[in-house]
């Protein structure tokens, strides 16, 4: 249970950012689900990469973080370096809260529309997969339930 002054949580997510930032590239198992799909915004079937705690329940509305990776990074780049096994030793040590994270493709986008309309990003990720990540994993409701 979070302090009421949310520091808890303000210092869990924190640390949650320090690790999603620093872990390094190794070849582990895969820890994240894998998902495709048809995506209106860039017209073609994007993928998805889900964490979700190992004792996640189906009822269970928890917090859902987006990690938008690097440019010309992948869903995977998560798991290749591991995090999925640290957020799991951290969830079971209490040094983190309970999340959903997300990490979607996003290619060399910038995770911005081109001008050009060529590419919408932002359009693949707030409009197409946030609502099916959502309903999905029946996570905390946006914008107070999403970081």
């Amino acid at each position: 249970m979070p302090a009421p002054d949310g520091s808890r949580t303000l210092a869990g997510l924190t640390l949650l950012a320090a690790a999603l930032t620093t872990g390094a590239c190794s070849t582990l198992p895969r820890r994240l689900t894998y998902h495709e799909v048809p995506s209106p915004a860039m017209d073609r079937v994007m993928e998805y990469a889900v964490y979700a705690p190992p004792d996640h329940a189906p009822g269970e509305a928890l917090p859902l973080v987006v990690f938008l990776h690097g440019g010309g990074d992948e869903p995977d780049c998560f798991d290749r370096a591991g995090m999925g096994q640290r957020l799991d030793a951290a969830l079971a040590a209490g040094r983190v809260p309970r999340v959903v994270i997300v990490v979607p493709q996003g290619d060399l986008g910038m995770w911005a529309n081109w001008h050009d309309g060529t590419r919408r990003y932002e359009d693949w990720v707030l409009k197409d997969l946030l609502p099916r990540v959502a309903e999905r994993y029946h996570t905390a409701p946006c914008p107070d339930g999403c970081h």
